[in-house]
């Protein structure tokens, strides 16, 4: 749902809390829906000027009827992704016991520890990153930003280079996809046979993971889109030596990256990429689509 000039949002007070450029164009959104946005561990851009600062974090969620974090959400231990060295504000216990009964808490996603305090406390969440109206365009500048590392870091061209894609989901269709298109020798490894079904009806080579021990040694390019361990080190030595790893999967990854250092192969854990390579178009991606599930979600309840 865009945006526009919808009313939906009308009087609200938004607390916008951390994050990056991205935040900009949905603080622009919100405020198009009229509604009331107070930011907090964000940068003194020109952009937010005229908009109410909150001196601290409990001021920020104490009035705030919708709490907005970034799609990056906390790391373990609840602290809030910022940018341009601004300290990064801790979610504790006792930060969420201040928010107001009835408030709603918009994260890209919790980490366990939070999640089981929002429901202690009965916090009403919203998570939105695993959304696909945000998750599926995300995957375009992800994969964009993929092909930049390899690019940066390969001393060969991607044409013609033979490249391996861990896993078939949204991201990875959209990575596999632009490295064909690129005439790279691309193969998908995924568990599920629909999968790879998908993946040679795009004219991509294909195998299952419990394949990729055999081959895995062919490859110059590997990137791994599956938040779980498939790359440890009894793989990671099958591997030519020259080979470059990229990891856009969750945190922490899905490679052995000590044991890949420990053999002298290049690894890259590359978190945050449409942040990082277009946040205008990222901020776009995300503007376009939480104002509508966040009234959505304050509709449901």
């Amino acid at each position: 749902m865009s945006a526009g000039t919808s009313t939906g949002l009308a009087g609200l007070k938004v607390a916008v809390i951390g994050g990056d450029r991205r935040q900009l164009a949905v603080i622009n959104a919100l405020r198009k829906m009229q509604a009331q946005v107070e930011y907090y561990a964000l940068p003194a851009w020109p952009e937010l000027n005229g908009l109410s600062r909150a001196e601290n974090l409990i001021q920020a969620v104490s009035n705030a009827n919708i709490i907005l974090l970034p799609i990056s959400g906390t790391d373990p231990d609840g602290l809030v992704r910022t940018t341009d060295n601004i300290p990064a504000p801790a979610f504790t216990r006792d930060i969420l016991e201040h928010i107001p009964e009835g408030a709603l808490l918009v994260i890209g996603s919790l980490r366990s520890m939070m999640r089981s305090w929002v429901e202690e406390l009965g916090i009403k969440v919203l998570e939105y990153g695993e959304a696909d109206e945000i998750a599926v365009l995300n995957s375009i500048p992800t994969a964009e930003g993929a092909l930049q590392v390899a690019m940066e870091e390969l001393p060969v061209t991607i044409h013609s280079c033979s490249c391996f894609v861990l896993g078939f989901g949204r991201c990875g269709i959209t990575l596999a996809t632009m490295l064909h298109a690129l005439n790279a020798r691309t193969t998908v490894f995924a568990r599920r046979p629909a999968q790879l079904a998908r993946a040679r009806a795009l004219g991509l080579d294909t195998g299952l993971l419990a394949e990729l021990p055999d081959k895995i040694g062919s490859a110059r390019l590997i990137y791994n889109t599956i938040p779980a361990m498939v790359l440890p080190e009894e793989l990671l030595v099958r591997t030519d030596p020259e080979v470059l790893i990229v990891d856009i999967s969750s945190a922490p990854g899905g490679v052995d990256f000590l044991a890949a250092k420990r053999l002298g192969r290049k690894a890259i854990l590359s978190l945050g990429l449409p942040g990082k390579v277009a946040p205008e178009t990222a901020g776009n991606i995300l503007a376009s689509a939480l104002p509508g599930m966040i009234m959505d979600a304050l509709a449901s309840r």
